[in-house]
């Protein structure tokens, strides 16, 4: 049989003084006893007296909660009286605070008319630490701000349309694998390094491996003169015209030099050339005038007994040129021409031999050179 201690047998509840208070060794384990001076309820754990509640009274006296608790839950209040708490479920370990990084196992969401996260890199310059990430007006916007959250520019901007705005450059790299449409390039400048080898620039020496057929006029600065060389490895086809530099007429094309009878002269004091019509052509190419002159029986007449004739040409020589042609004046003859600047000289042999007077025709060609 065990031995009873009857001093704990007194009443499990007791109310009195502080001052009455027994030792909690005294009374049976979980008497309470209630100190009416102090309104401090406590209870015994048989060695010691523990808090256990307060009276009623507002703002004062002690806590009360459950029975048994879980390791680093956090406590909450049950009641609006300040006085009772419960085991809110919640850990400690899962409330998220400033000062240490934090990992979310779930989805956060911030909700308000505009939602926003700043971002400051607090090793980084003045005004150049702040970031934001906005939602506005239906667009998602990230914009730079300076220390008190000044915004510097646009930044950036995706609508829900799937467009995006930037105030400064897309920088992209690997553009062989970026889904970057061309056809959305509606300003700026492509940089020639980002072409491919298989376009041609003006600025550089092209290659043309296949016929290039021009349907339109073709004008090359390089070819008269200048740096720039053009090399066509295979025919050149020019549909209306090939021109060179500052020339109207087509390269090839013959022009037809208007005639005017001031053009035919003879330099013989008492002779004259008298010319009532011609067929008087040319064609220029590059630097190189070729010149067809044909004047028939009864075109001309010659009187007194000139020893030259002068024609003038429709572009200046820069050189003497010199080559025979042929003539009938009382019977066919051979002479020779020079060109002389802005004429042609037309002597009948090199030994001052005179034209004989009447009727005369001639016809020539001769290429020369001009500047």
């Amino acid at each position: 049989m065990i031995a009873q201690d009857y001093r704990k047998t007194k009443e499990t509840h007791q109310i009195g003084l502080s001052t009455d208070k027994p030792n909690a060794v005294d009374v049976l384990t979980g008497t309470l006893y209630f100190s009416t001076d102090t309104n401090i309820l406590e209870r015994s754990d048989g060695i010691v007296w523990e808090l256990y509640s307060s009276s009623d009274t507002i703002g004062t006296g002690n806590v009360t909660g459950p029975l048994s608790s879980v390791v680093d839950r956090v406590a909450t209040y049950a009641s609006t009286t300040g006085k009772v708490i419960k085991d809110s479920g919640i850990l400690s370990t899962d409330i998220a605070r400033k000062s240490v990084t934090n990992t979310f196992n779930a989805g956060q969401e911030i909700a308000a008319a505009s939602p926003t996260i700043w971002l400051r890199e607090t090793d980084q310059p003045a005004d150049q630490r702040l970031w934001s990430f906005t939602s506005l007006d239906q667009t998602f916007q990230i914009w730079p701000l300076t220390d008190v959250g000044e915004q510097i520019n646009t930044g950036l901007a995706l609508n829900r349309a799937g467009n995006i705005s930037v105030a400064g450059t897309v920088l992209a790299a690997g553009l062989s694998t970026t889904p970057l449409n061309a056809s959305q390039l509606t300003s700026g400048t492509v940089d020639n390094n980002r072409l491919s080898t298989n376009v041609a620039k003006k600025d550089s020496n092209n290659n043309f491996t296949a016929p290039q057929t021009i349907n339109g006029a073709l004008t090359a600065t390089g070819l008269i003169s200048g740096s720039v060389d053009a090399t066509f490895g295979a025919a050149v086809r020019a549909g209306t015209g090939l021109y060179e530099r500052g020339r109207t007429p087509a390269v090839g094309e013959w022009i037809n030099v208007p005639f005017n009878a001031a053009n035919f002269t003879t330099p013989t004091a008492g002779a004259t050339f008298v010319v009532t019509g011609a067929n008087y052509f040319y064609t220029l190419v590059g630097k190189t005038v070729c010149l067809s002159l044909v004047i028939g029986g009864g075109q001309a007449t010659i009187t007194g007994a000139p020893v030259r004739f002068h024609i003038t040409l429709p572009i200046a020589s820069n050189q003497s040129h010199g080559v025979p042609f042929s003539y009938y004046a009382s019977g066919h003859g051979t002479g020779i021409c020079f060109t002389s600047g802005t004429v042609l000289d037309l002597l009948r042999d090199v030994t001052g031999l005179t034209y004989p007077a009447g009727a005369v025709s001639l016809a020539l060609q001769i290429m020369y050179s001009i500047a």
